[in-house]
C-alpha cells in the first residue's frame, strides 16, 4: 500500500485549482495541511539539530578496529580536542577547533537524518492525507483519528523505509558540509 489513496485525477492546472477550492473549502484549500506541514519542519529540524549537536559534542565510545575495545587515551584527547581553544595558525588567536573527520560528521547527521524522519514522519504522512484527499472540511486531529481507526498505527509509517535509502545520505551531507563551511569560515575570517 502507498501513503496516500490515488486521488481522482485532474485533467488540467485549472482543474486541479478548482478541486482545491471547491467543495467549501475556498481560497483556504489551497494551504490545507499547512499547520501540520509547519510542525513537521519543527519537529525534523529541531530533532536532527539536538541529536548531530549532541554527537558531536560527546562522541560514542567506538571500539577500536586493534583490540575490539575503546581505545580510552584516543577517546579522552579527541574529547579534550573538541572543546579546548586552540591557537589557529599564523593568527595567534583562539578559535574552537573539533578533531571529527569529515566522515564522522556525515555519520552524525545521516544518524540524526534517520531519527529525524522516524519522529516527523507521521506528520508528513498526515500533511499528505490532508492535501490530497477529499475528507470535507475537517480539523488534522480528525484525519488523523479516522486514519488510525480504519488502517491502524502503522498508516502513520506507510513509505517511511524510503525514506532510510534517501534520508541518511542527504542529512549526511548537508551536516558534512555545513561543519566543513563552518570550520573554513571559522579559519579564515575569525581573528
Amino acid at each position: 500500500k502507498w501513503a496516500v489513496p490515488a486521488p481522482a485525477p485532474c485533467r488540467n492546472l485549472w482543474d486541479t485549482a478548482c478541486t482545491l477550492t471547491g467543495s467549501g473549502r475556498g481560497i483556504r484549500g489551497l494551504y490545507w495541511g499547512l499547520g501540520p506541514t509547519l510542525l513537521g519542519i519543527l519537529v525534523y529540524s529541531g530533532t536532527t539539530w539536538t541529536i548531530y549537536e549532541t554527537l558531536k559534542e560527546h562522541p560514542p565510545r567506538l571500539p577500536s578496529l586493534r583490540g575490539g575495545q575503546p581505545d580510552d587515551h584516543q577517546h579522552d584527547a579527541r574529547r579534550h580536542d573538541a572543546r579546548a581553544p586552540t591557537t589557529t595558525s599564523g593568527t595567534g588567536s583562539a578559535s574552537t577547533a573539533t578533531s571529527t573527520s569529515h566522515s564522522q560528521h556525515a555519520f552524525y547527521g545521516g544518524f540524526a537524518g534517520i531519527c529525524g524522519q522516524v519522529i516527523s514522519y507521521p506528520l508528513d504522512v498526515l500533511r499528505r492525507r490532508m492535501q490530497t484527499t477529499q475528507l470535507g472540511n475537517t480539523m488534522p486531529l480528525v484525519v488523523m483519528s479516522k486514519m488510525l481507526k480504519t488502517e491502524g498505527v502503522g498508516s502513520l509509517f506507510k513509505g517511511l523505509s524510503v525514506n532510510f535509502v534517501k534520508g541518511p545520505v542527504v542529512t549526511g551531507v548537508s551536516f558534512m558540509t555545513y561543519n566543513a563551511i563552518d570550520r573554513w569560515l571559522a579559519k579564515t575570517y575569525l581573528p
